[in-house]
């Protein structure tokens, strides 16, 4: 007999969450390295630029800043959903 039985929905429910676990997955370290890729883009455009320059790059260091926050934030709360079964 199927072992998955115990779980609500049975077999067809658990591939379903798997196949969401997937994806989330596949996404979450797409969108990881694309931030990285783009995080030592801004530290080469902050390294290079001269001092008159600077009041310029710091409106996009904010907006960076603003992004790896919102990953982190995101990130933590697909770990929690994670812990408690929602995802």
């Amino acid at each position: 007999m199927n072992s998955y039985a115990g779980v609500s929905g049975g077999f067809k429910v658990l591939q379903e969450v798997l196949e969401t676990h997937r994806n989330y997955f596949s996404k979450k370290l797409y969108y990881k390295t694309m931030l990285e890729s783009k995080n030592k883009l801004m530290n080469n455009i902050v390294s290079t630029a001269g001092p008159d320059e600077r009041a310029r790059v710091e409106g996009f260091c904010q907006q960076m800043r603003a992004l790896n926050e919102d990953f982190q934030r995101v990130e933590q709360t697909a770990q929690q959903w994670e812990q408690v079964g929602w995802l």
